[in-house]
């Protein structure tokens, strides 16, 4: 529940209607096969039963379905359209394998932004469809509602990159909608403190006087929502390929424009934002973009957006109040500044308080971070708070913390505490 995926990609081919009225077969063994597109079918699921659901964002239908299978000779994007249904319907795709469940390809509920506002119709937009997978098109409904259903799916020209603006010296761009994407949550509104970092590959030492990066407002269960456009921007040293001590913190409120590019049936924002003052970055550092708790909407989360493939090291972590994992996508972001071989003129950051130097004779147990005799997620927390520098520990409690005994407390060495804490042998022997 707290990323997303979806989407693919593009290119065309025209040909004559296919208007078969057969209705989809009853499950996937026995999907109707499409045979050329553009594509209009109708038929009523009510003699069908229930054979799939899948969460967009609601769970727990028992409606019954029907499933079409198409196979597309070239890549090409398609819309899949049940706007001019007759009940509340839901609409899914899955690639490959069928079923895939959980692991939809595509999947709407509800689209309001082009099917008629209120009406609890489906619609999925610029689709991306790779030449020669099978995919597999199943029509539901919502709750246990079934009935009359009108497709249409028909092939269309994909959509423009969104791009960087001209200023922005380092990017990486946001994937369109009919692309495979994620949305990671990072928002302070949650219980356990959502927290996205993504790392500047490439990136070299230089100052940073504003950002640009796109994501998702939100509500529980997921629904589109908005809240105020306020973050808290935290620049950080790498230290071993992990964020590492804080160079500069701010919280401040991004210009926020809701965008016509549709995920999933979400609308995307752009956010822009100067830094008060310029932070002095490091080559390959890391950056955390936060949403902070809006008081009037409290249940809307921000969801940080990926990035194009090929543009970064693919990688950027979450903290979900447990545990720092791994994404497997960067995030898109464009960076404003002065970058390149010239070292940048120091300006006043938001410096943490340096750590204490360990000694031998300090370390009692590695794990217990804060020394009280048993090793838990607690201590993996508190550990994470030494390695971003919110933390100021004794030197036993650093020692402790010093998961791997390399002298330096990072996200990796919380990652050490909580898999200790699990019962796993991952810390090193106490010195």
């Amino acid at each position: 529940m707290r990323r997303f995926l979806f989407i693919l990609m593009a290119t065309a081919i025209l040909a004559a209607p296919s208007w078969v009225l057969a209705e989809g077969g009853e499950d996937c063994g026995s999907a109707f096969l499409i045979t050329a597109l553009p594509f209009h079918d109708t038929g009523d699921t009510s003699d069908n039963v229930n054979d799939y659901d899948e969460a967009c964002p609601y769970t727990g239908s028992t409606s019954p379905d029907v499933v079409y299978s198409f196979v597309p000779g070239v890549d090409m994007t398609v819309d899949l359209d049940l706007c001019d249904s007759s009940y509340d319907t839901k609409l899914y795709v899955y690639a490959g394998t069928c079923p895939d469940a959980g692991n939809p390809y595509a999947c709407n509920d509800d689209d309001d932004t082009v099917c008629p506002a209120g009406e609890y119709k489906s619609y999925i937009g610029a689709l991306s469809l790779t030449g020669g997978t099978t995919y597999y098109i199943v029509v539901d409904g919502y709750g246990g509602g079934g009935g009359a259903y009108d497709l249409d799916i028909y092939e269309v020209a994909p959509p423009d990159p969104i791009l960087c603006p001209e200023a922005s010296e380092w990017e990486q761009l946001v994937h369109n909608g009919s692309e495979v994407w994620s949305a990671a949550t990072s928002d302070k509104s949650m219980a356990d403190l959502y927290l996205v970092y993504e790392n500047l590959f490439g990136l070299g030492a230089g100052t940073v006087t504003g950002l640009t990066w796109w994501g998702l407002d939100l509500a529980n269960p997921w629904a589109e929502g908005e809240k105020a456009p306020v973050f808290e921007v935290i620049f950080y040293e790498d230290v071993a390929g992990a964020p590492g001590p804080v160079i500069y913190t701010e919280i401040l409120t991004a210009a926020r424009t809701e965008l016509t590019e549709s995920y999933a049936g979400y609308l995307l924002c752009e956010f822009t934002t100067t830094l008060a003052m310029s932070a002095s970055v490091s080559a390959g550092a890391w950056v955390s973009i936060q949403g902070e708790i809006d008081p009037l909407n409290p249940d809307v989360w921000f969801l940080w957006m990926s990035a194009k493939e090929g543009q970064g090291d693919q990688e950027s972590l979450q903290w979900d109040g447990t545990v720092l994992g791994a994404t497997g996508y960067d995030r898109s972001l464009c960076i404003y500044g002065s970058f390149g071989t010239e070292t940048p003129t120091p300006v006043p950051t938001a410096t943490p308080t340096p750590e204490p130097t360990p000694t031998t004779s300090s370390c009692i147990n590695h794990g217990d971070a804060n020394l009280d005799g048993e090793v838990t997620a607690g201590d993996a927390q508190y550990t994470f708070g030494i390695a971003l520098g919110s933390e100021t520990p004794t030197p036993e409690e650093f020692c402790a913390a010093d998961c791997n005994g390399d002298g330096e407390v990072t996200a990796g060495d919380a990652q050490g505490v909580f898999g200790m804490a699990l019962g796993l042998n991952v810390c090193a022997d106490p010195l």
